[in-house]
């Protein structure tokens, strides 16, 4: 704070880089913290701070580079294009962003008609004005709205845009085909999902070859119904299937339908009658013209009336035979005919009348079935005929003539079987009885025509399509049955199994689909031909395998270039069960609402480079995949906006600052295509031989930015390049500057105070703030730092400032110099000028045991600085040589204690007081002699008896400057390793211990005592007290001649000490005496 309390701030701001300055807050009320109204969004501004005291103004901090900036304003022109699943937002930038780059926009969803609002992106993190919100249900209505994104915030949303995602429609369903002449009629309801989008209208395809290619043969249908009349031929097999379409596509066709146009045959001719027993039979030619269909049967009317009125006598025969038999007729009566063909065309016309007139009843009635190959005939026995010797059977090709089968059969036969007939080739039979009077009339007529199951048909022809294979034929030999049906099998293990398929019925019914198969699946497809017999053997295998639409190829991505996108992807996850032969490629410039076809690739392919683009347009890709079955449902839309990097800022200038420098330059020439969200700014210390960036991003696109942090004196150069979405430009040529301001603090500011002076020494700052130092500012106060007098200048770093009050307390600092101005100060060191003290008085040495108190009166004067506290020195030469005893009490105290000192030894002593200066003027000499303990006493003697010892010792050398008034000793049974006192107080130089077990060893040792206390313990001596031995036991005598053996056992103690010899004794007068 420069010594003085900081009181206030100023703020002022520069709007040219540095280059000038205005006050823009000249007081702060002292407040750390201002704000700066009226400024432009989005115009950089630097901004510096001083601080203010009672000496003034101070220096300014270094500069700050601010851009203000606000909220941006709302986009415009929202447009929400539908899609599958999706909807493509693209709209227009605010036209204010409120001073900051845009760096992304939020997006929101409703679907509630804008009621409630719902976060789907919260942050594009690009400035790109189209997005593709995918996730969502087709045909659900939402409302978007978007806002932008800067510094500043989030800015209001735009207007509202609606739209309903969708996709393709589903398939028709419940479709039929009705032939009719040169025409078939196609009939479906519509498909079960619109896929999110009305229906527009139905595509109708025709496929003449079993479904290999289709043909569109109506489009734009509204109505579920449509009749093909387009140059049909009657009697060829034609396949159809309807497609619905909405606004988003055409949708999967429908299961294939199968119909033959035909039309009524023409009448048969040359219709000729024979009369049978109660029966006309009747032969024709086959009509000219069929219609274009097979014949599969004739209906036979018949009338009694000469015309007049007709009824159905055979409703079909069933077979394209050209005979007939109309049973059941009253003999006699005259009967019309008249034949008309059955095709798929419906009944054709009828034949020109004939009339015929059946015969009286036969004796017996025929029935006739066909077998393979045979005919077999049966009839009951004849009623009111007698002498029936036998039945003839014979059999025609054509009325007319008659030939006997075999030989006649016996009166009991009623049946036979004729072989080795023509499958369907139609024979008539009769049978007529014989009697032993002649032929009876013969019955009536059989037609019967053999035939076996239908033979193996060649292999059916196979289209395969979406979970479904239509198939087509030839009908193979009907084995002399008409055909009626046929059953389709297939197999999906490669012939190791079969199911049943459908079946189809009719001559002409050569096709049929199978649906219900899995896309992928390998089938195999084979059919039997079904007539009145039964059903033929298999026809030769086809194989096929159904599929369908590929699904979206997988992972779109796009990578922007220069003019150019490469988009990329996976292969779907589904082919669809048939190989992928292409993708097709396509692009959008308007956010999806239309699309571009760029390519169709190869199945290979994995990436396709869009070319020519602008730089900075936004386009939208999406990919779809191609097999046999068509083009599948396009992937998910991916944006992105071609770019190249920005050219490089021009005009680049610096100007320093107080380690700072300010920049300023012109935008570049070329963006590459998209807005600058800022600038880099690279800074290089060493010429430019390696750069570091000093600012990663301004955030702004403002053309000027001030650098802070720098080391002033040092040379920069500096270069800026552009910020665009994808990176960093091209760098501008380098600018140089070196930033300076005033120097730092002098540092290591120390006082060494003296007798009237302060002697002053600092260190250089460790900055010169980048400017060669000029001098220093020396400056004292002494009123504790109300008030500064400068002492002087110097370009020194030590210096004497003389002439002071002792005792009077200076406070000193130190400011360094340059062509910036002061900087600031060292900080404030506070000293007192003074003189060594004088000496104390009145020393008084009291002696103690082994220490000696001392005290004493202050000096009368101190030297201006107060005492810190005395130094006590000793001598024991009488003052020849000194010893410090204490270097100083730290204390004002006037008395101490000096222990450890030595007994009986003279010390004299003298005292100092000390100050801040040192020590003063010693005292008066005193002497004293310390009392201490006596030293061991020497000689110790031990000499053990009868449960005592006797100790004795010579006096100490030494009586430690005190007589010597007792001994003390002590014992010890453990070889000294305790010890207890056995005389405490001895007077004399020998004592005796007693009370101690013969035989045990003790230690002994001895102390002497004065009024010192207690002293250093003599050597060690050990005795083993003792007494006599005990008493042996009564001996046991043995004589002898002249002799007496005598023996004993020991006592039973030694009195303390080893036993060394046995004393005898006798007696002669019974104990009286002994010897």
């Amino acid at each position: 704070d420069g010594g003085s309390a900081v009181t206030d701030y100023r703020v002022e701001l520069s709007r040219d880089g540095g280059a000038t300055w205005t006050v823009v807050k000249a007081s702060t009320g002292g407040a750390t913290i201002a704000t700066i109204v009226g400024l432009v969004n989005g115009v950089d501004v630097a901004l510096r701070v001083r601080a203010v005291n009672s000496a003034g103004v101070g220096i300014a901090t270094a500069a700050l580079s601010v851009t203000p900036y606000g909220a941006p304003d709302v986009p415009t022109a929202l447009v929400a294009s539908p899609g599958n699943a999706s909807v493509a937002l693209s709209w227009t930038a605010p036209s204010s962003t409120g001073g900051a780059s845009i760096t992304g926009y939020r997006i929101e969803q409703s679907t509630d008609g804008g009621s409630t609002w719902t976060v789907v992106v919260a942050d594009t993190g690009s400035p790109t004005t189209l997005r593709v919100i995918s996730g969502l249900t087709n045909g659900t209505a939402y409302g978007f709205r978007v806002s932008a994104i800067t510094r500043g915030g989030t800015g209001s949303p735009s207007a509202a845009a609606g739209a309903t995602p969708a996709t393709i429609p589903g398939s028709p369903t419940v479709v039929t085909a009705s032939p009719a002449d040169r025409q078939v009629t196609i009939n479906w309801a519509p498909p079960v999902s619109d896929g999110g989008s009305s229906i527009l209208g139905y595509t109708v395809e025709r496929s003449s070859n079993g479904g290999s290619t289709w043909t569109v043969i109506a489009a734009s249908l509204n109505a579920t119904t449509y009749t093909d009349t387009n140059s049909l031929t009657n009697g060829s097999l034609y396949v159809y299937r309807v497609s619905a379409v909405n606004a988003f596509g055409t949708g999967v066709s429908s299961i294939p339908v199968i119909g033959i146009p035909a039309a009524r045959a023409a009448a048969p001719t040359n219709v000729t009658t024979y009369a049978g027993a109660e029966q006309v039979v009747l032969t024709w030619t086959a009509p000219a013209s069929t219609g274009g269909a097979p014949i599969t049967g004739y209906q036979i009317e018949s009338s009694f009336d000469n015309g007049v009125t007709w009824s159905v006598a055979i409703a079909d025969t069933a077979s394209p035979s050209t005979y007939g038999v109309v049973s059941g007729l009253q003999p006699g009566q005259l009967y019309s005919f008249r034949v008309a063909a059955i095709t798929a065309g419906g009944t054709g016309a009828v034949s020109v009348a004939v009339t015929g007139t059946p015969l009286v009843a036969a004796p017996i009635t025929i029935e006739g079935s066909a077998g393979d190959t045979t005919a077999t005939l049966t009839w009951p026995t004849p009623v009111g005929v007698v002498n029936v010797t036998g039945y003839r059977v014979e059999r025609s090709a054509n009325m007319t003539t008659w030939t006997t089968v075999g030989s006649t059969l016996t009166s009991s036969s009623l049946s036979t079987t004729v072989t080795g007939l023509t499958n369907g080739t139609p024979v008539f039979f009769r049978v007529t009885v014989i009697t032993a009077a002649g032929d009876a009339t013969p019955s009536n007529i059989a037609l019967v025509t053999p035939a076996g199951a239908p033979l193996a048909g060649t292999a059916p022809t196979a289209v395969a399509a979406q979970g479904q294979v239509t198939l087509s034929w030839t009908a193979p030999a009907n084995n002399g049955a008409l055909i009626t049906g046929y059953l389709v099998e297939y197999s999906a293990d490669n012939g190791l199994t079969w199911l049943a398929g459908p079946t189809t019925s009719g001559l002409g019914s050569t096709a049929v689909t199978v649906t219900g198969l899995i896309n992928g699946t390998a089938y195999k497809f084979r059919f039997r031909a079904i007539n009145a017999v039964g059903t033929g053997s298999a026809s030769a295998e086809v194989s096929a395998t159904p599929f369908t639409v590929p699904t979206s190829p997988r992972n779109v991505t796009t990578v922007a270039a220069n003019t150019q996108v490469t988009v990329s992807w996976t292969s779907p996850a589904s082919t669809g069960g048939s190989a992928i032969t292409g993708y097709l490629v396509e692009r959008s410039v308007d956010g999806g609402l239309t699309w571009t076809t760029l390519a169709t690739t190869a199945a290979s392919a994995s990436s396709y480079v869009s070319t020519g683009l602008t730089n900075g347009t936004t386009y939208a890709y999406r990919v779809s995949a191609i097999n046999a079955a068509g083009t599948g449902v396009a992937s998910a839309t991916v944006t992105s906006t071609p770019f190249t990097a920005a050219s490089a800022p021009t005009a680049l200038s610096a100007t320093a600052g107080n380690a700072a420098a300010t920049l300023s330059w012109v935008a570049p020439a070329s963006t590459g295509g998209l807005p600058i969200v800022g600038y880099r700014v690279e800074i290089s210390s060493n010429g430019g031989t390696s750069w570091s960036v000093a600012i990663s991003d301004t955030g702004t696109s403002s053309t000027s930015v001030t650098v802070a942090g720098l080391a002033n004196g040092t040379a920069y150069a500096f270069r800026v390049s552009a910020l665009t979405s994808p990176g960093a430009g091209s760098s501008s040529t380098p600018a140089t500057t070196t930033p300076f301001g005033a120097p730092s603090a002098p540092r290591s500011l120390s006082v060494t105070p003296s007798d009237s002076q302060l002697s002053l020494s600092w260190s250089a700052p460790a900055s010169s703030g980048g400017s060669v130092l000029t001098g220093y500012l020396v400056e004292q106060s002494l009123d504790g730092g109300a008030t500064w007098t400068i002492v002087t200048t110097t370009t020194n770093t030590a210096l004497a400032i003389t002439g002071l009050t002792n005792g009077a307390p200076v406070a000193v600092r130190v400011t360094a110099q340059n062509a910036a101005g002061f900087g600031p100060d060292s900080g404030v060191v506070t000293s007192t000028p003074f003189a060594a003290p004088g000496a104390p008085t009145d020393l008084v040495a009291t002696a103690g045991t082994g220490q000696v108190a001392l005290s004493w009166t202050a000096p009368a004067g101190t030297g201006g600085s107060a005492l810190l506290g005395y130094r006590i020195e000793r001598s024991t030469d009488n003052g020849v040589t000194w010893t410090v005893a204490v270097g100083s009490t730290g204390s004002t105290l006037t008395s101490t204690v000096l222990t450890g000192l030595p007994g009986g030894v003279t010390q004299t002593f003298r005292v100092a007081a000390v100050s801040a200066l040192g020590s003063g003027a010693f005292s008066a000499n005193a002497s004293a002699t310390p009392v201490g303990a006596p030293t061991a006493p020497a000689s110790i003697g031990v000499t053990p008896a009868n449960g005592q010892v006797v100790v004795s010792w010579t006096a100490p050398t030494a009586d430690g400057g005190s007589v010597v008034t007792s001994y003390q000793v002590e014992r010890s049974l453990d070889g000294g390793a305790t010890w207890t006192v056995a005389a405490a107080s001895v007077a004399g130089l020998t004592t005796t211990v007693t009370g101690l077990t013969n035989g045990a060893n003790y230690a002994f040792r001895v102390s002497a005592r004065n009024a010192g206390g207690l002293g250093a313990s003599s050597a060690v001596a050990s005795a083993t007290p003792y007494t006599i031995p005990g008493t042996a036991a009564t001996p046991t005598a043995v004589a002898s001649d002249a002799a007496v053996t005598l023996s004993w056992t020991a006592p039973s103690t030694d009195g303390g000490s080893l036993v060394t010899s046995y004393q005898v004794e006798q007696s002669a007068n019974g104990g009286t005496t002994w010897t």
